[in-house]
This record gives C-alpha cells, sequence and structure tokens, in this order.
C-alpha cells in the first residue's frame, strides 16, 4: 500500500524501459539525482517527508534545464519537475510541465512514452479533482494501447494508475476493478514481487471502502480481450446448470449450447463495460452493461450478469450489480433495463428492478427463450 504511487511512476515505468533494452543517453551524459524521500498516507498520495529538500530538488532539475540541449534529455527532466511538483503540491505548475512532457512525448521513438506521460497529467488532474479531465487522458491512453505494442507490464500499470483516479473520486467498485485487473496482468507476466503486493494493498483497500470482502483467490475485475472464449464457455455453463432450474431442456439446448464467437465477445469487451468474476484463475462468472444515450438521455441495458456454482453464495452476484450501477451513476445514465432470466428475476426484483411487462420471450437458434423485461429508474 505504501509504495502504490511511486512504483508506478518511478519503479515500473523505468524498469518497462529497461526491458524493452531501449537507451536514450550516452554513459557521458550526467546522472539525474534521485528523488528526496516520501511517504504515503491512507488515501495513497505521497507526502514529501522534507518540503525544502524536495523544493531545492525541483530547482536543480529546472537548472538542469536550462542547458539542455538533448531533447530525450529535456523529456525526463521535464517527467521528474511535473511528478516532483505534484508531490509538493504545486499542481498548477505540475500540469505545465507535464503539458510539456505529453508534447514532447510524441516524438519519442518509445510509444509507451505517451502513455507514461498522459498517465502522469492524469494523476495531476486527480489531485485538482478534475476526473473527467483526467478520465479523457486515460482514453487517449488506451487509445494508443490499441494502435501500438505495448508491453503488459506497462498496461498493468496503466489499469493501477486508472483504479486510482476511480479510488480518488470514491468509486471504489470500479477502482477494484482496475487494481483486481492490474493484479491479474501482473501475475500473468511474473511481475516483481514488490509490485504485486502493492497492487494488492491497493486492492484490499479499494475493497475494504466498497464494503467487500472475497474469498482468498478471487477477483471481480475488468474484462480483457483474452478473456474472450473463458466468458462465453463460462456463460455457457452457467446457463446449462444454473439456469436449466427455470428453463427446459428445449430453451437450454438452444441457448447454453451455442458456439464462440470470437468477433462477437470481443466486441463486446472492447466497445462496452465488461467484468469478470475469477475464481482461483477461472473465469466463474461476468456481467455485460452498455450505455447509450436516447433522446439527449444516458441509458443502460443488462446484456449479462451470470455466475457458475463456485461463485454462488458468496455476494458476488450482488457485487457485480452493484459495480454495474456504478458504472452508470459514474456515466450520469438515468434508467437501466435487461431481461431477466426465470432464475434471476427475483434477485432483480430485490434490487430494486420493476417488471415493465409480464413474461415474455426471446427467440434463440429458433427456440423462444422466457424472459421478464425489467426497468430500474436513478434518481
Amino acid at each position: 500500500l505504501n509504495k502504490t504511487n511511486e512504483e508506478i511512476e518511478t519503479l515500473t515505468f523505468s524498469q518497462q524501459e529497461k526491458y524493452d533494452e531501449v537507451v536514450y543517453e550516452s554513459a557521458t551524459t550526467p546522472v539525474i539525482p534521485s528523488a528526496p524521500s516520501a511517504h504515503f498516507d491512507e488515501n495513497l498520495q505521497d507526502i514529501p517527508n522534507d518540503v525544502q529538500a524536495w523544493e531545492q530538488y525541483v530547482h536543480s532539475l529546472q537548472e538542469m534545464m536550462k542547458t539542455e540541449t538533448s531533447e530525450n534529455r529535456k523529456l525526463q527532466l521535464l517527467e521528474l519537475i511535473g511528478m516532483s511538483q505534484r508531490t509538493l503540491r504545486k499542481l498548477d505548475q505540475a500540469e505545465k510541465s507535464l503539458l510539456q512532457a505529453v508534447s514532447l512525448s510524441y516524438s519519442h521513438p518509445l510509444p509507451g512514452k505517451i502513455i507514461q506521460n498522459l498517465v502522469r497529467l492524469a494523476h495531476v488532474y486527480q489531485w485538482k479533482k478534475e476526473f473527467q479531465k483526467g478520465q479523457l487522458l486515460f482514453d487517449q491512453a488506451f487509445e494508443v494501447i490499441k494502435q501500438r505494442s505495448i508491453s503488459q507490464g506497462l498496461i498493468a500499470s496503466v489499469h493501477q494508475h486508472l483504479g486510482k483516479l476511480y479510488f480518488d473520486s470514491a468509486y471504489y467498485g470500479k477502482a477494484q476493478a482496475e487494481f483486481a485487473l492490474a493484479f491479474h496482468l501482473r501475475e500473468l507476466i511474473s511481475a516483481p514481487q514488490d509490485q504485486r503486493e502493492s497492487t494488492k494493498g491497493s486492492l484490499a483497500e479499494s475493497l475494504r471502502r466498497w464494503g467487500h470482502v472475497f474469498p482468498t483467490g478471487t477477483l471481480v475485475r475488468r474484462a480483457i480481450d483474452s478473456d474472450a472464449e473463458n466468458l462465453h464457455h463460462a456463460h455457457m455453463r452457467s446457463i446449462q446448470d444454473v439456469c436449466s432450474e427455470h428453463h427446459t431442456a428445449e430453451e437450454i439446448q438452444a441457448w447454453g449450447h451455442r458456439p464462440f464467437n470470437q468477433a462477437q465477445r470481443i466486441a463486446a469487451i472492447r466497445n462496452d463495460k465488461v467484468w469478470v468474476v475469477q475464481i482461483q484463475n477461472q473465469i466463474e462468472g461476468f456481467g455485460h452493461l452498455r450505455i447509450f444515450e436516447k433522446d439527449g438521455i444516458k441509458q443502460a441495458h443488462i446484456f449479462g450478469l451470470y455466475l457458475n456454482r463456485p461463485a454462488l453464495g458468496r455476494s458476488l452476484g450482488k457485487a457485480l450489480l452493484q459495480l454495474v450501477m456504478e458504472e452508470c451513476k459514474y456515466a450520469d445514465v438515468k434508467t437501466v433495463t435487461l431481461e431477466s432470466t426465470l432464475t434471476a428475476r427475483e434477485f432483480y426484483s430485490r434490487n430494486g428492478f420493476r417488471e415493465t411487462s409480464g413474461e415474455q420471450s426471446l427467440q434463440i437458434n429458433g427456440v423462444a427463450i422466457r424472459c421478464y423485461p425489467m426497468k430500474l429508474e436513478i434518481s
């Protein structure tokens, strides 16, 4: 928990440059001094241990900038100046320095630099409580990730930082979903143990504030492309096993034995809001929400909220629905609709959804699948 911000900005990012084996400056370049020490408060924000030492550090970096001619070196100095000014709570100055760093990043040979400095600037806006500005910068960072070849280590760091934005804005469900994905990615690439432990600390704190404690080995995280096939199989298993208690064998055969459609699943993950429930590295459920605008009003539709047997009885369905509703609140959605299975009808009713008509049916593979259209108005 103590290292969350520092390791993202100074350890993870600098390690990523080392991993990518890119050398920016010659061995004769004067060494930039290390930053003074800092500690982290209960809100995961870094606090200087010696303000005067930090002031002197920024001054020394600014003096180095005056005679620097290398663009890469200027970029490095601007990054350090901007982050240090943020630590000193000189947020307007930090914004100015990091805006310059972002501009220089676009001519840097490594696209990861663009992402790093978009995230660092977003962090300044977080502290200024201009969260929407920060969100827009993360959106830009994810566009770069889509278009360029970016390491999984850096992608994990971006999700870690995005979790921090949601944490700072008190959207703790969304925060834990990003921290959980960062932890998942770091586990996959065997990231250094201190990075994984730091992410676990952030995840635990966001879960505590969200009001949930999950069993060991359980994550409720944002979905990624590589989840598509396992997510599909979890969906089909839930229909075959859980929904079979209320639906006919004919319904289950048509509805719960559909083939995997990779393009469809990945499109949902990229374009909508999709989360997975992961238990001991196995996907055992998911939630799928689409947000759209109709007649100038933000609306949302829940396309799926399914759990398998190992996920039942652990309040994970409740947590998923709370995450969906938090996403709707974040996006200023006014109305949420869904077509409930017979199995989930009571669950949605207990959580405020009201039926908009009697029993209806959806056609899947030529078979009528019974459902109940429901709606929730958000005040």
